[in-house]
C-alpha cells in the first residue's frame, strides 16, 4: 500500500496554523505534519532544512522563507501554498520552473488587515497608545491627554485597491474621511465614493496614507525618500503589507525631521526585525509583530481555504487561487 502523501504546514507557538482543520478537510488523503522554517538561513542550514522536508508532497508557508537552494532539493513537492494573500515567502519562479503550483488565500485575512489598518490610523491621529503609556508610567491623569484630529477631517490615501485596500476605503468613508485611492489596473471604476487618482496625487494629497500593495520587484523600496518628500508635511503613515515596500531609513529620516507626523508598521524588513533599529525607539512610531491577520477566525478561514487547494492539487487538479501557471498537474494516488 502506498503511503499517504505528507503536507508540511510551516509554523510556530508565535504564528501558529490550524493544523486540525487542515487535517479535516484532507481526512485520510494525507499526512500532516508542522515544521518551524526560518525566514533567515545559511547554506549548510538550506541543506538541513530540504532534507527535513525532502518528503513534503505540500507546503503551506506561514513562518519562513520557501528559497530556490530548498525548493530545488524537494523532488516529491507538488504545491506551495501561502498562510495569506502575499506570496513573496516562496521563490515563485524556482517553483515554476520545477513544476510547483504556487497557491496563496486572496481573501483568508481580509477583514482582519482592514480591521487592523483602521485601528492604527485611529491611533496616529488620536495618540491612543501615548495616552495610555504617559498615563501608566508616569501616574498623571491631566498630562497624559492628548489632542488629536478627527478621521472625518483628513484625507484618506489608499496605496492599492484590493480586497483589503476596498474594506479600509469602506470604513475610513463610513466615519466621514475623503479617500483616495491609487491602483496598478485600471477600467470600468465601481460606484465606491472614493476618487481615482495617480499615485503622485495619491502622495501629495493623503494626511494618511495606508499601504495595501504586494511585495515584489516593483513594488521594493517602491516609498522612498523622494516620495515620502512628496508627503504633506505632518502627514502619516500605516504598513500592514510588506516592510519591503518602504525604504526605512528614508522613513527614519522623514520622522526624525518632522516631514512625518508618525508611522505604524504592522510589518518590517527584515522579520524578526533588528530591535535596535531607528524606528523603535521613535515614540511617534508604532510597531506591531506582523499581528494584523491575527485572529482566530482568520486563522481558521486561512487553513480550511488552504487545505481545499492542496487537495485538489494532491487529486491531480489545478488550485483554486494559482499564482503561477505550469504545464503539468501531477496526481498523487
Amino acid at each position: 500500500m502506498r503511503e499517504k502523501p505528507i503536507v508540511v504546514a510551516t509554523c510556530d507557538a508565535a504564528m501558529p496554523v490550524r493544523l486540525d482543520i487542515i487535517r479535516e478537510v484532507l481526512g485520510d488523503a494525507a499526512e500532516v505534519r508542522s515544521y518551524p522554517l526560518p525566514y533567515q538561513f545559511s547554506a549548510q542550514q538550506a541543506k538541513r532544512i530540504s532534507a527535513d522536508l525532502k518528503d513534503a508532497a505540500a507546503l503551506l508557508i506561514r513562518t519562513g522563507n520557501l528559497t530556490a537552494a530548498v525548493l530545488e532539493q524537494l523532488p516529491n513537492l507538488r504545491c506551495a501554498v501561502a498562510h495569506g494573500t502575499g506570496y513573496d515567502q516562496i521563490d515563485v519562479r524556482t517553483a515554476t520552473q520545477r513544476q510547483v503550483w504556487v497557491s496563496h488565500v486572496p481573501t483568508g485575512n481580509v477583514q482582519d488587515v482592514a480591521e487592523f489598518a483602521l485601528a492604527q490610523i485611529l491611533n496616529l491621529l488620536r495618540h491612543i497608545p501615548a495616552a495610555q503609556e504617559t498615563l501608566r508610567h508616569q501616574g498623571t491623569w491631566d498630562g497624559a491627554r492628548q489632542v488629536g484630529r478627527r478621521l472625518a477631517d483628513c484625507t484618506v490615501g489608499i496605496l492599492g485597491y484590493g480586497h483589503t485596500g476596498r474594506r479600509v476605503a469602506a470604513a475610513c468613508r463610513a466615519l466621514g474621511a475623503e479617500v483616495l485611492v491609487s491602483r496598478r489596473q485600471t477600467g470600468r471604476e465601481a460606484n465606491d465614493g472614493v476618487q481615482f487618482v495617480t499615485r503622485h496625487d495619491l502622495f501629495e494629497r493623503a494626511d494618511i496614507l495606508s499601504i495595501h500593495i504586494p511585495l515584489n520587484n516593483l513594488t521594493r523600496g517602491l516609498i522612498n525618500a523622494d516620495v515620502l518628500a512628496k508627503m504633506k508635511r505632518g502627514a502619516c503613515l500605516v504598513n500592514t503589507a510588506r516592510g519591503g515596500i518602504i525604504d526605512q531609513t528614508a522613513l527614519t529620516q522623514a520622522l526624525q525631521s518632522g516631514h512625518l507626523a508618525g508611522a505604524a508598521l504592522d510589518v518590517f524588513d527584515p522579520e524578526p526585525p533588528d530591535f535596535n533599529h531607528p524606528l523603535f525607539s521613535m515614540p511617534q512610531v508604532w510597531i506591531t509583530p506582523h499581528m494584523a491577520g491575527s485572529t482566530d477566525a482568520c486563522l481558521r478561514d486561512i487553513a480550511r481555504t488552504a487545505a481545499e487547494d492542496i487537495g485538489r492539487v494532491l487529486a491531480g487538479q489545478s488550485p483554486r487561487y494559482p499564482v503561477n501557471k505550469i504545464d503539468i498537474i501531477p496526481t498523487i494516488h
